[in-house]
């Protein structure tokens, strides 16, 4: 769920917010209603932490994953590895939006927040690969007669489609689509943002008008594939597994209610602050007072001008 809304979120605003827009169309007017900026603004402030939650979320159900990989099934290799692409492609996703510099100089990610995602983003892509490769090696023990070491594919694959041949296909093509993306956005929006120029826009805007689109269409695609096979997988074999173990509540489920339960407090207070913006009262840490009075955010390289 909290991936979902980062990545309908991330493409909202790489759609309605004035400073992308900015960047990737030069030249277009920038001018914004309080109204609209105050949900530009809450909706990043929304993001910023599904954007931190996600690749926590990830990095620890990898170090479970490494922790009991003597249990894992095959199915379960094949869960953990869709659950973590979906919450990997999410943060790339978010990330668009929550690294990049900001027009308002006093709002810019400090090094601390920036170091923090840089490291974890590293973890995390090392773990990934890792995991992939123990993936990709429990894939080669695939037998048909032996329990843990295969899976129902009749709603992820053809039926006639030749196993663990087609598995292995999915898994190289995704694990290098996800390491790319990770790679990327971590350098173009991480790595490469440690000032702003003179005019209040990076220097090396040129990344992010090439990047961002070809990010946030990604993982419009993307995810719905790796949520798709997720449940695909899960309903086509839940009449196969031994005990009811896929069913009861264990820690893990309890602190995903939580992250849930924490992302829906924040939508109401998002949509609480749009609201209040409608009625004339802009909420202070929003920062929008500047376009009460219909003032336009500085155009593109105008300190050039």
């Amino acid at each position: 769920m909290q991936g979902g809304i980062s990545v309908l979120l991330s493409a909202w605003l790489l759609y309605k917010d004035p400073e992308m827009r900015g960047l990737i169309s030069p030249g277009r007017n920038l001018e914004s209603k309080p109204a609209s900026k105050a949900a530009i603004e809450a909706a990043k402030e929304l993001i910023k932490g599904i954007c931190d939650s996600q690749i926590f979320a990830g990095t620890a159900l990898l170090i479970a994953a490494f922790a009991t990989q003597s249990s894992l099934t095959l199915y379960h290799y094949h869960i953990i590895y869709d659950i973590t692409n979906f919450t990997a492609i999410s943060f790339c996703a978010a990330l668009v939006h929550v690294s990049k510099s900001t027009l308002d100089p006093a709002k810019r990610n400090n090094p601390a927040e920036q170091y923090v995602r840089v490291t974890l983003s590293f973890i995390f892509a090392v773990l990934h690969l890792a995991f992939s490769i123990l993936y990709g090696r429990a894939l080669q023990r695939w037998d048909w007669t032996t329990p843990g070491r295969c899976y129902n594919t009749r709603l992820i694959a053809h039926p006639a489609a030749s196993h663990p041949y087609v598995d292995k296909i999915y898994l190289g093509m995704t694990c290098f689509y996800m390491q790319a993306f990770l790679i990327m956005c971590v350098v173009t929006w991480l790595g490469s943002r440690d000032g702003a120029a003179s005019n209040g826009y990076d220097s090396d805007d040129e990344d992010v008008r090439f990047w961002a689109p070809i990010v946030i269409m990604g993982a419009l695609y993307q995810y719905p594939l790796h949520l798709y096979s997720t449940v695909a997988l899960r309903v086509s074999n839940e009449g196969l597994l031994e005990g009811d173990s896929e069913n009861s509540w264990g820690f893990g489920q309890v602190i995903a209610l939580v992250l849930v339960v924490d992302t829906l407090i924040k939508c109401g207070t998002a949509y609480y602050n749009v609201l209040q913006a409608k009625k004339g009262r802009v909420p202070e840490e929003l920062g929008v007072e500047q376009f009460r009075g219909g003032e336009s955010l500085p155009p593109r390289n105008s300190a050039e001008s």
